[in-house]
């Protein structure tokens, strides 16, 4: 489960007897402090010494290949989530079965000026995460407008071959936008394409899309470089080794080793917040707003805001929570490892830092997501210290086989199954920490629609949170990682929690003329992103410079279940309807008859699909819409509604 948003806004126009429909669809993901010594600064304070030491020596570790051989190979990968460099790792740990030396890049850390002469005579694939409207993920912004800059000279991929795999969504218009212009544009700027462009679906089953690619893409890169295709290493290489700080090492670190680097408290704020450097603010107020009958909570929470979280309404605001400490322990108990440990993750080939230092604790609520269900790469490493017929179910639960992925999808993906729910159902599998650890995804940003505007709320953000908490197909009770943490860290009197944040722009915008109608939908908590456009509405109507200025008409469609149970903000959209910052309130409840009443219903009723025709074609009117998507057919129904209305 998990939250999403998208934001459609729709213009309309008339040219002879057709209706031209042009759709804009946004999507909002479900859900750092720097320290006062830099860890470079500290190792050299210290002079921290490589160390094998690990928590646990327990299980048949493979034999550690310190220099990779065979033929070249790069993979860079495009992130927001998580899942691109999932499959990114997966595939380089495939090909370097068969001959390959692959290395695994996120494209933030590519040197550019170098790139030319490090991709030359090399395969190169690229995988490339399409976010919201067409963008590249928050990491990859530097690199792509790189990439697509009309300064590259036209051979830089002059002697490279490559391929690329894109992850989208079909909701989205601009559907696997970025791998669509990194296939062609890499071909522009003289590279050759191996094989088809991969598109992965994560509206339908993105996991199967990368196993066909992938299953295509191997024999075919295996022949361009003259290697057979057949498996020579079958081993685990591991790439990463835990290693444990003395008590005299301890005793020299000047930072707070309970957290990780974003989550440590910075003298000086940064000037520019982002998803590697983001702000530490407090959560200064939070509410209820359902009733206890709605048997369902949902939280209106107020980040305070500095400099470094400058936003406009329409923004998101995206936030690092922690993991639930009972997962934590639980984890923790079933590796059989001391949470109050200090260690640091390194990289075993240059022994760099990857994290730390800091407790296991922090490393298991602050770094790596435990709350999702099971990757394929730790369902791997579980099988790799299994024997038996634990070996053989997690050998077929991790299997790439695109022809073998019922299993995985009912056992581990339908059913919720966390890499702790494995371990317990498996009690034999020993499973060294680190070696885990290694297999883990990094804890994701969750992002927001905020549900300010700052010329009303100049001190804060707000957003609007619906707590994620439901049950299991195996009876587990689950949580949503960032709406769980909001949920039992409120402000108290004398103290205010703090969640590393930052602001990510969006084209999702009021018209900059006042004279523009608007029509706003947003059922349910999509209501939170024109809470703040009407705030800002408000602000701008009270303007000297905007008295007698005419005012283009705004309507707002809001649906919910019971008006005495969920019916959020009633107070505030009905004094924005008192003084005209609305000019019509249209409200819809699904639970109060038995004729369930949605906005789409209030859309059709009346004079209304007359209004709305008049609003978009006569008037060049915006209409936007905010709330959940569950599938491609739903917006298209809304196609036709809207169609029907001419």
């Amino acid at each position: 489960r998990v939250p999403s948003c998208v934001h459609i806004m729709w213009a309309y126009f008339f040219t002879g007897a057709a209706l031209v429909v042009g759709f804009i669809y946004w999507k909002f993901f479900r859900d750092s402090g720097e320290s006062d010594t830099s860890y470079e600064e500290m190792v050299l304070k210290i002079n921290l010494k490589p160390s094998d030491k690990s928590s646990t020596t327990v299980g048949q570790t493979p034999k550690t290949v310190q220099k990779k051989s065979g033929i070249p190979m790069l993979i860079y990968f495009y992130s927001q989530t998580g899942t691109a460099e999932d499959f990114a790792k997966r595939l380089a740990e495939e090909m370097e079965t068969c001959g390959f030396a692959p290395t695994v890049t996120d494209v933030e850390e590519v040197d550019t000026d170098e790139l030319r002469e490090v991709i030359a005579d090399r395969l190169v694939v690229f995988f490339a995460s399409t976010y919201g409207e067409g963008d590249p993920p928050d990491a990859a912004v530097a690199f792509h407008e790189w990439l697509t800059s009309n300064d590259r000279e036209l051979d830089t991929f002059g002697e490279t071959k490559y391929a690329v795999f894109g992850l989208g969504n079909k909701s989205y218009d601009k559907y696997n936008e970025i791998g669509k212009v990194i296939y062609k544009r890499v071909g522009e700027l003289g590279g050759t394409a191996i094989c088809e462009l991969g598109l992965g679906d994560d509206e339908e089953n993105i996991e199967n899309d990368f196993l066909v690619w992938k299953k295509a893409f191997r024999p075919i890169a295996c022949k361009e470089f003259g290697l057979s295709g057949a498996v020579t290493n079958t081993s685990i290489t591991w790439k990463q080794k835990m290693v444990i700080l003395s008590e005299e090492e301890k005793s020299k670190l000047r930072i707070d080793t309970n957290t990780i680097e974003r989550w440590r408290s910075s003298k000086v704020a940064s000037k520019e917040a982002d998803a590697k450097k983001p702000v530490l603010a407090e959560i200064v107020a939070q509410k209820e707003l359902y009733s206890d009958e709605a048997g369902r909570s949902c939280m209106h929470v107020e980040i305070a805001s500095n400099p470094s979280l400058a936003y406009k309404a329409g923004y998101h605001v995206g936030i690092f929570p922690e993991n639930d400490t009972e997962l934590v322990e639980e984890l923790a108990g079933l590796l059989n490892v001391d949470l109050e440990t200090v260690v640091t993750m390194r990289n075993i080939d240059n022994n760099n830092v990857l994290v730390g230092p800091c407790t296991i604790r922090a490393l298991l609520s602050q770094y790596y997501d435990i709350a999702f269900h099971a990757r394929k790469q730790s369902i791997k490493v579980l099988a790799h210290f299994a024997t038996g017929e634990a070996k053989t179910k997690l050998e077929a639960l991790c299997s790439d086989d695109p022809e073998k992925q019922e299993d995985f999808q009912n056992y581990i993906v339908n059913s919720h199954r966390t890499i702790a729910c494995l371990l317990k159902e498996f009690p034999d599998v020993k499973v060294p920490a680190e070696h885990l650890f290694e297999s883990l995804p990094k804890l994701q940003c969750r992002f927001y629609s905020i549900s300010s505007s700052p010329a009303q709320h100049r001190n804060s953000i707000h957003i609007t949170a619906a707590l994620e908490d439901w049950v299991t197909p195996t009876g587990r009770k689950a949580k949503g990682v960032a709406t769980g943490w909001l949920s039992k860290n409120k402000p108290a009197s004398t103290t205010s929690p703090k969640i590393p944040c930052y602001i990510r722009p969006s084209h999702f915008l009021l018209p900059e003329d006042l004279s523009t109608p608007i029509i706003l939908v947003g059922p349910g908590t999509g209501l939170a992103p024109f809470r703040g456009f009407l705030h800002e509405r408000r602000h701008l109507l009270s303007l000297e410079e905007n008295k007698g200025v005419a005012k283009g008409e705004c309507i707002l469609f809001f649906g919910c279940r019971n008006p005495q149970h969920d019916y959020m903000y009633k107070d505030e959209l009905e004094s924005f309807l008192e003084d005209g910052t609305l000019s019509d309130l249209q409200l819809a409840f699904s639970r109060v008859s038995e004729n369930k009443e949605y906005v789409q219903h209030k859309m059709k009723a009346g004079n209304m699909p007359k209004t709305i025709f008049d609003i978009l074609h006569n008037k060049g009117g915006n209409f936007y819409v905010c709330g959940y998507v569950v599938s491609r057919r739903r917006i298209d129904e809304q196609e036709i509604l809207l169609l029907e209305m001419k």
